[in-house]
């Protein structure tokens, strides 16, 4: 009876932990669903090199937006640079924790300020691929004057205004979860069901 007991105690504990995991595999592998902030990061965080379309991955600001919105992933087009949230003001620190990358870095991952993502790091870190301790784009662009975009920095967590001439790191990102089917496709579908059925009714009674 004891043993019944744990057993279902353990399988509880597995269900919670899989149903509230924040990090879930999408695309047979090739993205992960973020549940905290409804996103969808590709899996490999260096795939504009991996996927050959750059030597080493580095692009300018111009050029890493134009790769992102390029992509078709598993069928899934609409990918984009991660940016940042909550208030957008000058102060940089206010950045240092109100980006996408940096709730994946110090959230998600487990990253500490002042140290490379390589070295300080959970078990999460080992769920994405070719993860480098580099510099990479965010989406948001042209503040201050001669320093055009912002980057965030897996060397240590912190963000930066540069010039968007500069070769940095890119890994894209897909607003909400790619494996949910969007709506007006499923209402087609449900649609295209009943009218089957409505179909096959008519051809039964004549």
């Amino acid at each position: 009876m004891k043993s019944a007991q744990t057993l279902l105690i353990a399988a509880a504990m597995l269900f919670t932990t899989v149903t509230h995991a924040a990090l879930e595999s999408r695309l047979d592998g090739l993205a992960i669903y973020d549940t905290d902030l409804n996103i969808t990061w590709l899996q490999d965080a260096s795939y504009a090199q991996t996927s050959g379309y750059d030597v080493d991955g580095g692009m300018t600001w111009h050029q890493a937006n134009t790769w992102a919105s390029s992509l078709s992933i598993g069928g899934i087009s609409g990918w984009r640079l991660p940016d940042i949230y909550g208030a957008h003001h000058l102060d940089i620190c206010n950045f240092c924790f109100g980006s996408e990358l940096a709730h994946l870095f110090y959230d998600e991952m487990g990253g500490e300020y002042f140290s490379p993502i390589h070295e300080t790091h959970n078990a999460n870190y080992y769920l994405f691929q070719n993860v480098r301790s580099n510099l990479y784009w965010l989406a948001t662009g042209n503040f201050p004057v001669g320093m055009d975009a912002l980057a965030f920095s897996f060397e240590g967590g912190a963000v930066g205004y540069f010039s968007n001439s500069s070769n940095f790191s890119t890994w894209a990102v897909h607003d909400g979860d790619v494996a949910v089917v969007p709506v007006p496709t499923a209402a087609w579908l449900l649609g295209s069901g009943l009218l089957g059925l409505v179909g096959v009714a008519r051809r039964k009674e004549a």
